[in-house]
């Protein structure tokens, strides 16, 4: 078990870099793995009711530092909420649909 969710957790780390320089292509390795770490930490805080909104203000207060331009910084990380919404919906529905033909 801890084998299949560490390899679900790299997939979902290297797609999200990987999404990150496509839309960010000036953006060096090092300011996408320091997004990615922030991501990580921000993740792991107890008790914050939405976590994305407080990363993404973390990465945009960081942008400067991370030579990044907000603009664009900012797009990314609405695009990538959104997908992840909608993917969280699709779930929901396919394990909904599965449940009501199995009643």
């Amino acid at each position: 078990m801890k084998i299949t969710s560490r390899r679900i957790a790299l997939f979902i780390a290297v797609s999200e870099l990987a999404q990150w320089r496509v839309a960010l292509p000036g953006t060096g390795w090092t300011a996408l793995i320091a997004l990615l770490a922030i991501q990580v930490l921000v993740g792991r805080l107890p008790l914050v009711p939405n976590r994305d909104v407080l990363f993404a203000g973390v990465a945009l207060s960081m942008s400067g530092t991370l030579a990044m331009k907000e603009a664009s910084l900012a797009g990314v990380l609405v695009v990538t909420s959104v997908l992840q919404q909608a993917l969280h919906l699709l779930t929901f529905a396919a394990t909904e649909e599965v449940g009501a033909t199995r009643r």
